[in-house]
């Protein structure tokens, strides 16, 4: 009988202080973020290095990110550096039918609250070639390696 009311206590309380929650965005879509440790976000960037074979970078700073529109769960009161886990909540079978083809639907965050925002969305090799002109580069690439740092850079303070 202990350990079954352990184990719901720890269900439980790993439920209420999961640092989850979901924003509308202007595209119909829902992001869903939730707040992971280093370690989890380096072992998440080697993992989807290895699955996938473009990736689509960019950086907000923290001037000019807006407010989101929360719709579910709260944002944390993030303070200095921070690690996400993004994923992509489709609304429509088109948009669910556009994720699959392109392989996007998680991404990664890596922030500071003073500084800003790096984001890391990664695409399959048919993502890539339609987001080319946006931007999206092979990993590994010396174009990858050049702008992961530089925007890792911007995060740190470093210009």
């Amino acid at each position: 009988m202990r350990v079954k009311f352990l184990f719901f206590f720890i269900l439980l309380s790993t439920s209420l202080y999961s640092q989850t929650w979901q924003v509308a965005s202007d595209i119909d879509v829902i992001y869903e973020y939730t707040v992971i440790t280093k370690q989890q976000f380096d072992r998440l960037l080697r993992q989807y290095e290895a699955q996938y074979a473009y990736v689509l970078l960019n950086y907000f700073d923290v001037l000019e990110m807006g407010e989101a529109e929360v719709i579910s769960g709260q944002i944390p009161a993030l303070n200095g550096y921070y690690y996400m886990l993004g994923k992509i909540i489709p609304q429509t079978q088109e948009q669910s039918n556009a994720l699959s083809l392109s392989g996007a639907g998680s991404f990664l965050v890596y922030g500071n609250t003073e500084t800003g925002e790096m984001i890391i969305n990664f695409l399959n090799e048919l993502g890539g070639v339609i987001l080319f002109s946006q931007g999206a580069v092979k990993i590994k690439s010396n174009d990858y390696i050049k702008r992961f740092n530089q925007f890792n850079d911007f995060v740190n303070g470093v210009y």
